[in-house]
């Protein structure tokens, strides 16, 4: 249910042989609307999908897209059941596929976090987490900063305080909870304004002290959007 109607697999060769990309992240709505904008069809074979890149050694990364800055919740549409069920069902499928990851969901939260000081990220992640390690998949599972998944929560120069930050906050709390260790998370940010795409600054200070405090953590990052505006800005 996309929003882009063409046909991604006539590109597997164009996306694994001539620029040589080792992932595609595959967005995904769960719910076809048209709301806000038209949905198509056209790439709903989520297998085909998975069979044209991972047979080239392409990973491909499952990913919802319908809460974009806010959050699966048991009364939104789709609910964090429905989300639930969706994982379950894609990690049972490929279980024995360990080129198939899973992105909890797209840009989490907007700029109010920490919402519930962090609870409301930490219960939709924890719970899929949970749910596709169940059904005994061991596979990378992506886990996105808050805020429009930036995980800054500024916008400007200054280094992103460790309070407005998911990941340094509550990220190992994704490793360990509910008495299991988990293995296989990684983390997600994307860079666009709040690491300077409209502030005008150049964020590479920024960034770079967000990312080195992440590694200091132990975990793994994946920049999982980027964006330029101008020359001279990131």
């Amino acid at each position: 249910n996309w929003y882009w109607n063409r046909e991604v697999t006539q590109d597997a060769n164009l996306i694994a042989n001539v620029w040589k990309f080792n992932a595609v992240r595959v967005n995904c709505v769960l719910k076809k609307t048209d709301t806000p904008w038209q949905q198509y069809t056209v790439n709903n074979d989520l297998n085909k999908i998975v069979n044209e890149f991972t047979s080239r050694g392409v990973v491909v990364i499952l990913e919802p897209h319908d809460q974009t800055g806010s959050y699966y919740t048991d009364s939104s549409s789709p609910s964090l059941t429905e989300l639930s069920n969706w994982f379950k069902n894609l990690a049972t499928t490929y279980k024995n596929n360990s080129a198939v990851w899973f992105e909890v969901q797209n840009e989490p939260g907007a700029e109010t976090y920490p919402e519930n000081n962090g609870q409301t990220w930490l219960t939709v992640h924890q719970r899929i987490i949970k749910d596709i390690r169940a059904t005994g998949n061991n596979s990378i599972i992506l886990c996105e900063g808050t805020s429009w998944g930036q995980d800054a929560g500024t916008w400007d120069a200054n280094n992103v305080p460790e309070w407005r930050s998911a990941i340094l906050t509550h990220g190992g709390k994704l490793l360990s909870f509910g008495g299991q260790n988990y293995s296989n998370i990684a983390f997600s940010i994307h860079v666009y304004d709040q690491f300077g795409y409209y502030g005008g600054f150049s964020s590479d200070t920024k960034i770079a002290d967000y990312i080195g405090r992440v590694k200091a953590k132990g975990y793994a990052l994946v920049i999982g959007e980027y964006g330029t505006i101008n020359a001279g800005h990131t």
